[in-house]
């Protein structure tokens, strides 16, 4: 876990480290859409294909990473988010949304039922 110092040259990123406590609430949150986005991002690694999940608490622009397994979620880092990554957030969460709401008005239109989740 990379939560307490930054990835380049390790030093402890003070301000990550006051936002420790978050990530209990982030994730007790995580289901409130007018407090937390969140969406799945595929990512390519040499090991295959992993589901990162992130939780961002928009407000704050505070994020906590975790990593989808087949029966649980594996918390892998959390972090302030700089102007620019809270940019690539929004992106990424729209592009979802918007994947996601194409994909329930498919399976209405084929008369499957969405499972959103």
């Amino acid at each position: 876990m990379r939560i307490k110092c930054r990835e380049q040259n390790r030093t402890p990123d003070l301000e990550r480290c006051a936002r420790i406590r978050w990530v209990p609430w982030v994730l007790a949150n995580a289901n409130n859409p007018t407090i937390i986005r969140w969406w799945e991002n595929e990512r390519s690694t040499g090991r295959g294909s992993k589901t990162h999940v992130p939780l961002w608490f928009v407000r704050e622009n505070y994020a906590v990473i975790l990593e989808k397994r087949a029966d649980f979620y594996l918390l892998l880092t959390s972090y302030c988010l700089t102007p620019h990554r809270a940019a690539t957030f929004e992106k990424e969460w729209s592009a979802w949304c918007t994947a996601k709401k194409a994909e329930a008005a498919s399976k209405a239109a084929s008369g499957t039922p969405s499972t959103h989740g």
